[in-house]
């Protein structure tokens, strides 16, 4: 296999694309980590998660020994918030977080990005693969994982 390397450093388009980043930030006076609207949500999606994670446990051990449709239903309307819930948490915080512009602090950065840990994954293997193969290699045939997961992502 052919190595692919790049060298942005010395790159014009690289250079270019980075000044006109930052002058769109200045320009319109936006923050390049994140505001109220990201740590209101934050403060929405968590512990939403959590109250309806805890709601489930309370009501499948409460309702274990009979089986309705209704209580079915409201298990799969429950456990069907709590993915949405999660999916959020994933897209608006732990994104955010494990790129370290969630926050100016690391440290909360860190702490946020462990989101993904909470939900049953792993911040520092999702760091790598996303922050370095991704974004390294983005939409390369066999170097990103992310495009090689759904083949119809290319599609």
């Amino acid at each position: 296999m052919t190595k692919i390397t790049f060298n942005n450093k010395n790159n014009a388009f690289y250079t270019r694309l980075k000044a006109s980043v930052d002058q769109y930030f200045s320009t319109h006076q936006i923050k390049k980590t994140g505001n109220w609207a990201l740590y209101a949500k934050s403060g929405v999606l968590i512990p939403g998660a959590v109250l309806i994670y805890v709601g489930l446990l309370w009501f499948f051990r409460q309702a274990a020994p009979s089986s309705s449709a209704g209580l079915v239903a409201v298990g799969l309307v429950g456990c069907s918030i709590l993915g949405l819930l999660l999916a959020s948490i994933g897209f608006n915080v732990m994104h955010d977080a494990c790129h370290g512009s969630y926050s100016t602090r690391r440290w909360v950065n860190d702490v946020m990005g462990l989101t993904i840990n909470a939900m049953g994954g792993n911040a520092f293997i999702w760091k790598f693969k996303h922050n370095i193969i991704h974004h390294t290699y983005t939409n390369v045939d066999g170097l990103d994982d992310d495009i090689a997961k759904s083949p119809l992502l290319r599609q």
